[in-house]
């Protein structure tokens, strides 16, 4: 069997093939990277959010609390963190995100000791509802209970009636004096039988001084 220029040139080929497919056939090493988010960069949502997930290639470490949010208002908020596997992350907010733009970002060490941060955005496009504040309740008014009460006939003597405290005054009486007039006529009347005994003794008396001085002059 003769060798030949093109047989080795074919050997040689062979050869390079193979080698070049051992040294790249040794396994590459992994890169780590953002993967997904819910709700996506750029995303405009209709509803609260009340649950972010943000998900890496492989597992990662966090570094500090690992992620912060600004929510509408622009106000630093610290969300807390589930994960199962390192690699998928769930924030949770109470209250829920609402009423604009919220910034979320991230800040994590690979499994390397890279540190691997970044940020995205996303709209909730609308308000948080008012609270509402429930009346108290209370419970139903009951009616009071109407207890029947059955007179009993007294079995004592009958009461008598007692009189009233109340006293009543007797009419003032009222004196009236006799008037000078009354006066001078009882006086009068009472002054005149007097009078007339006293004529009448003074007549009887002249009469026996007429007498008796009629019977000296006889004699």
């Amino acid at each position: 069997m003769r060798f030949t220029l093109a047989a080795a040139t074919r050997l040689f080929g062979s050869a390079v093939a193979v080698v070049a497919t051992v040294v790249f056939a040794q396994p590459a090493v992994a890169h780590t990277d953002f993967d997904y988010s819910v709700p996506t960069d750029g995303a405009s949502v209709g509803d609260p959010v009340s649950e972010v997930t943000v998900a890496f290639t492989l597992p990662v470490t966090l570094i500090g609390n690992g992620f912060e949010a600004f929510d509408p208002q622009e106000n630093l908020l610290l969300p807390f963190a589930v994960t199962d596997d390192n690699k998928v992350f769930r924030l949770q907010f109470d209250p829920p995100l609402a009423g604009g733009q919220v910034g979320i970002e991230y800040t994590v060490a690979t499994e390397d000791g890279h540190v691997l941060s970044g940020s995205f955005v996303f709209t909730v496009s609308v308000d948080l509802p008012p609270p509402t504040t429930a009346a108290p309740t209370l419970p139903p008014a009951t009616a009071p209970e109407v207890v029947a009460v059955t007179e009993v006939p007294p079995t004592g003597p009958p009461a008598t009636e007692t009189a009233s405290d109340e006293v009543i005054a007797p009419p003032e009486s009222t004196t009236v004096a006799p008037s000078d007039e009354s006066d001078g006529v009882d006086g009068s009347s009472n002054s005149r039988p007097l009078v007339a005994i006293a004529l009448g003794v003074a007549v009887l008396a002249l009469v026996f001084l007429a007498f008796r001085a009629r019977t000296s002059t006889g004699a």
